[in-house]
């Protein structure tokens, strides 16, 4: 799938960040950022990996989530288990590469949702 020159843009412009996330062979995915300075355990957060970029294109896994609260700042865990990586090669050359798509947004109490994060999620062959 072509993805549009300005997409990363695009992110950049409605508040978020672009972020490629390489996974190689069958692992789990485990992702942590640190909101810094905020409280956001109560926040909601949703995304996963989907076949195209556009947002009508369904996800095909969703992340897992949790949050926890250090010396005033939040520190966000996401992830993909090992079955959820091995559903999505489902069907591919195990040794290819394979372009998929991500994202993950948040709705902060009392906030309207925005995405945080967006880019391609790469699947890397043995």
């Amino acid at each position: 799938m072509t993805v549009p020159a300005t997409w990363p843009r695009d992110i950049a412009a409605a508040g978020g960040a672009y972020w490629q996330l390489p996974q190689f062979n069958d692992e789990p995915l485990n992702c942590v950022f640190t909101v810094m300075d905020t409280d956001y355990t109560d926040a909601d957060f949703e995304g996963g990996v989907r076949a195209a970029f556009e947002e009508s294109s369904p996800v095909l896994k969703a992340f897992t989530f949790s949050t926890e609260l250090v010396e005033g700042h939040t520190i966000v865990t996401f992830g993909l288990s090992e079955s959820d990586i091995q559903d999505l090669r489902e069907g591919t050359d195990p040794g290819a590469n394979e372009t998929l798509f991500w994202n993950l947004k948040v709705t902060p109490d009392g906030e309207p949702k925005r995405t945080w994060f967006a880019g391609e999620f790469i699947l890397m062959g043995a």
